[in-house]
C-alpha cells in the first residue's frame, strides 16, 4: 500500500511541471530522470514475475498439448475413417444412379418402340375395332407415355452429423464466341469465371445452361 501511495505521489508531483523558463526546465529533466529510475526499480520488481508466469504459462501450455494430443490424434483418426467411410458410400451411390440411369434409359427407349406400335394399333382399332377395346388401347399408351415422362431417380446418399458434402463448381470456357454479354441478369462479359462461379450454384441447380460454358460440379467431403 505505501509502495502505491508513494508512486501516486511521485505522478501527482510531476504532473504539475510546466516548461515556462530555464529552472523549470532544470526541474522537468530532472524529473524525468526521477521518472526513468522509477521505471527501472518497477521493472527490477515486476519483470521476475512477469518472466516466471510466461515460463509457467510456456510449461502448461506444452503440457496441455502433450496430454491433449493422443485424444485429439484419436478423434482425427475417427474423423479420417468416417470421411474414407462417406467417400465409399458416395461412390456405391453414384454406381447405383448410374445403373438407374442406364435402366431407366433402355425402358424409355422400349417405351418409345412400343409407342409408335400402339399408336399404329390404334389407328386400325378406330377403324375396325370396338369402343372397348379402343378404350384399353389409350390406357395402355398413357402408361407407356408415364414411362417416357417419368423423373430420373435419384440415389440419396446417406447424412451424416460428422461429415459435410461440399459442392464446388469449375467454369471452362468451351467456345468464347457464344458467351453471351449478359446471362439471367448478370452482366458476364468480358468473361469473368468468378461471377459464373458465384451463380453457378443457382443455374445448375435451375438446370439452366450458359451458352459457350461448360459448368463441372463436383462433390467434397470433410469432417466437420
Amino acid at each position: 500500500m505505501a509502495e502505491i501511495v508513494k508512486n501516486e505521489l511521485i505522478l501527482e508531483k510531476i504532473a504539475f511541471i510546466q516548461v515556462v523558463d530555464q529552472a523549470s526546465k532544470d526541474q522537468a529533466e530532472q524529473a524525468i530522470n526521477i521518472i526513468n529510475n522509477h521505471i527501472k526499480q518497477l521493472k527490477a520488481e515486476i519483470d521476475p514475475l512477469v518472466d516466471k508466469a510466461y515460463q509457467s504459462h510456456k510449461a502448461l501450455t506444452r503440457k496441455r498439448k502433450d496430454t491433449l494430443a493422443p485424444y485429439e490424434k484419436a478423434v482425427a483418426d475417427i474423423k479420417s475413417s468416417l470421411v474414407t467411410y462417406a467417400r465409399a458410400e458416395q461412390e456405391k451411390a453414384r454406381i447405383e444412379q448410374e445403373r438407374l440411369r442406364k435402366e431407366q434409359a433402355e425402358a424409355q427407349e422400349r417405351a418409345r418402340q412400343e409407342l409408335v406400335e400402339q399408336q399404329r394399333q390404334l389407328e386400325l382399332v378406330k377403324q375396325f375395332g370396338t369402343e372397348q377395346e379402343q378404350a384399353e388401347l389409350v390406357e395402355c399408351i398413357d402408361k407407356t407415355v408415364d414411362v417416357l415422362i417419368e423423373k430420373p431417380k435419384v440415389v440419396d446418399i446417406p447424412k451424416s452429423n460428422t461429415v459435410v458434402y461440399v459442392d464446388t463448381y469449375e467454369i471452362v470456357v468451351k467456345e468464347n464466341a457464344k458467351v453471351p454479354t449478359h446471362f439471367c441478369g448478370v452482366e458476364i462479359r468480358p468473361i469473368d469465371t468468378g461471377i459464373i462461379k458465384k451463380f453457378a450454384k443457382e443455374w445448375v441447380k435451375s438446370g439452366m445452361e450458359l451458352p459457350g460454358v461448360e459448368i463441372v460440379k463436383t462433390q467434397t467431403i470433410r469432417s466437420k
